[in-house]
């Protein structure tokens, strides 16, 4: 009986242990949660904020010098950021990444043309073997048949000296 009570008094504990475990995880996944809707947020506002910025721009657009200064401004004030070399830097590693998958998937290609080639060779080698082993079993088999028919023939030769032996018998001293 205590033992019992001491078996479930260790799967209490266990439990506890896993709830405890699973509320923590729990908190920081609604603050993980919490930071990219804030992230969210901020970038909406960004955003609101540019629109707002070119539609103001946008009214010089018969103005070309005007224009090119908000433009300049419009990058002065939102491609400077650190969010925007962040990009450049994230696109720089995407270039890489991409650049170094192309470069693995042009060796793999050659890497399988050669095997392709390698194979091919080995299958006309298998198919010149075998061309040369049916050339050889039919002429394996047209011996056998002219064993067999000059077997008949000496059987057949045979018997027939026999029989003309016990005819005309020799006389031998």
């Amino acid at each position: 009986m205590e033992s019992e009570m001491l078996g479930m008094a260790a799967v209490v504990k266990q439990m506890q242990l896993r709830l405890s475990e699973q509320r923590d995880r729990l908190k920081a996944c609604g603050l993980e949660l919490d930071k990219k809707e804030q992230t969210i947020r901020d970038v909406n506002r960004i955003v609101k904020n540019i629109q707002v910025d070119i539609h103001s721009a946008s009214e010089h657009y018969q103005n070309s010098a005007k224009l090119k200064d908000a433009v300049k401004d419009l990058f002065i004030k939102y491609g400077n950021t650190k969010t925007f070399e962040v990009s450049k830097g994230e696109e720089f590693d995407a270039r890489m990444e991409f650049t170094r998958q192309r470069q693995f998937l042009e060796q793999s290609i050659i890497s399988l043309k050669k095997r392709v080639n390698a194979c091919e060779k080995k299958n006309n080698s298998y198919n010149k073997l075998m061309e040369e082993n049916i050339i050889l079993i039919d002429t394996i088999n047209k011996l056998r048949q002219e064993l067999i028919a000059n077997s008949k023939k000496y059987d057949n030769l045979k018997s027939i000296f026999k029989i003309k032996e016990s005819k005309n018998p020799i006389i031998k001293h």
